[in-house]
């Protein structure tokens, strides 16, 4: 395989040939396995599981990579140890957002997988500041297949697929499984630090019986293939930024909720200067919200948002169509418009279309 496209592709037909209902997405992606409804409640009361095809991931090696990783991203890395996992953002020299990445120390190697799906962004960033470190990255996007696992069953199920190794497991460490000998890396990690996921890892050369054996081991469990629009609803009902919505150069980590992901403690990384003062004088001056729509019109992106004496006050990121045909999204708002007195809206195709500002969950 010589891109990333390619187990993109391979998937893509390996899922329309085992779930024949299967609604095709852009991006050779899965739009809806089958219904929305079931889909949403496998994500909260079952087992939804996502395919991450074609997303970036690096390997990086050499003596000097955590240290240099501690310097430029903004968590602390320089310690991690051997299967071991650990969020940290990329952000330029502004304090916005290059890529929110994992990454997975796996004995001799690194891989460092991000949100984006343009791997060459985040390969070109990091080798950027490579000067006189022994340090080499390699693009291996079509080398792995990512798997999440969400939902209320999904700490059973994954028992069922990793038996008593399952105990070792917590926020922070890596196991290795062997599922129907197929060799996996398993991690848990915490979205917004409260929801609870599994991430698996399986080498290209296996992700269709791997696929195949997910499919056929569902067994008692709600387990649903998750498809992009109930993937997408949900993260909106859950406040998750993704790449290139909420995830870019537009915005920062104060602003889109991953602020938890940069360390105050560690010295100085790419970046750091602008958070920093960012927090030490309380100059964030826009908060990620969730937004429902007073309508039921199909809304497209980009989307301006306007206060009652028409400023620009923020914009709308992420939108979906939720059950009952209620449409919900994620907008990036200016602070001082979220008082409940200021009547929000957009407008589409010249009409004003009011819009409610929401915490997390979204309350539709």
């Amino acid at each position: 395989m010589n891109s990333a496209t390619d187990i993109t592709h391979i998937l893509k037909n390996t899922f329309l040939s085992i779930f024949p209902e299967a609604i095709p997405g852009s991006n050779g992606n899965i739009k809806l396995f089958s219904s929305f409804e079931e889909e949403v409640r496998a994500l909260n009361k079952g087992v939804g599981v996502r395919s991450l095809a074609g997303k970036a991931i690096l390997k990086l090696t050499g003596n000097e990579l955590l240290d240099f990783l501690h310097r430029i991203s903004t968590n602390d890395v320089k310690n991690l140890g051997v299967f071991k996992h650990q969020k940290t953002l990329f952000t330029n020299e502004k304090g916005r957002l290059i890529d929110r990445t994992t990454l997975m120390r796996i004995a001799d190697y690194n891989l460092l997988v991000g949100e984006s799906d343009d791997s060459n962004k985040l390969q070109s960033w990091i080798e950027k500041y490579i000067i006189m470190e022994d340090i080499i990255v390699e693009d291996t996007s079509n080398d792995y297949s990512l798997f999440e696992i969400y939902g209320a069953q999904s700490h059973s199920f994954m028992t069922m697929l990793c038996g008593e190794k399952i105990d070792e497991l917590n926020v922070g460490n890596i196991i290795l499984g062997d599922t129907d000998s197929i060799k996996t890396y398993i991690a848990k990690v915490k979205e917004n630090d409260s929801i609870d996921k599994f991430i698996i890892m399986v080498n290209s050369e296996d992700t269709i019986s791997f696929v195949k054996f997910l499919y056929e081991n569902r067994s008692a469990f709600d387990l649903k293939f998750i498809g992009d629009k109930s993937f997408n609803y949900f993260r909106i009902i859950n406040g998750i930024p993704i790449a290139p919505n909420e995830i870019n150069a537009k915005y920062n980590p104060h602003e889109i909720n991953l602020i938890h992901e940069v360390s105050f403690k560690k010295g100085c990384y790419i970046g750091q200067e602008v958070i920093a003062r960012l927090d030490t004088y309380d100059k964030v001056q826009k908060e990620l919200k969730g937004v429902v729509f007073k309508t039921d019109q199909e809304i497209k992106l980009p989307l301006t948002i306007f206060s009652n004496d028409g400023t620009e006050v923020g914009e709308v990121t992420s939108v979906e169509q939720g059950l009952e045909n209620k449409i919900i999204g994620l907008a990036l708002v200016r602070k001082k418009y979220m008082d409940t007195s200021n009547d929000l809206f957009i407008k589409i195709d010249d009409e004003k279309v009011g819009i409610i500002l929401s915490e997390f969950p979204v309350e539709e």
